[in-house]
């Protein structure tokens, strides 16, 4: 019998060249621009020969996941830990939506505002979701 795992992957792994091409012309169109560099002195003339290491900061594409388990960690070290490696990963954070929570009387939607505890200290709101704070 097969596990749980493989069998939920299967059609992934059917898939991979497929979805392999996919990505890397997603990457291509829509992950890449140009950029033009022009080098010069502090009297505006043109400097040539410049060796330069250029590191992207930040970027307009949305990444993230589920803040889910933020202060759910067993410690303080471990909620920290998880702050830390969040921040790292991702630029947005999304809270979890649950349909009951929200309509929890049919046709009556509850659209008071609840803060997932620690999120506005770590995180701040944006029009996408929560990012992280630097």
């Amino acid at each position: 019998m097969p596990d749980r795992k493989s069998e939920v992957l299967k059609p992934f792994a059917e898939k991979r060249d497929y979805m392999e091409d996919r990505i890397r012309a997603g990457i291509e169109q829509n992950r890449k621009g140009y950029a033009t560099l022009k080098f010069v002195d502090k009297a505006g003339n043109p400097v040539t020969g410049v060796h330069a290491e250029i590191e992207q900061k930040t970027h307009d594409f949305q990444f993230g996941c589920s803040i889910f388990l933020l202060d759910e960690m067993e410690t303080d070290e471990k909620n920290q830990g998880y702050k830390e490696v969040f921040s790292s990963a991702f630029n947005t954070a999304v809270a979890p939506f649950y349909w009951a929570d929200l309509e929890p009387e049919k046709g009556r939607p509850r659209y008071a505002a609840d803060t997932p505890q620690g999120l506005p200290q770590t995180f701040s709101r944006s029009g996408d979701g929560f990012l992280p704070r630097k």
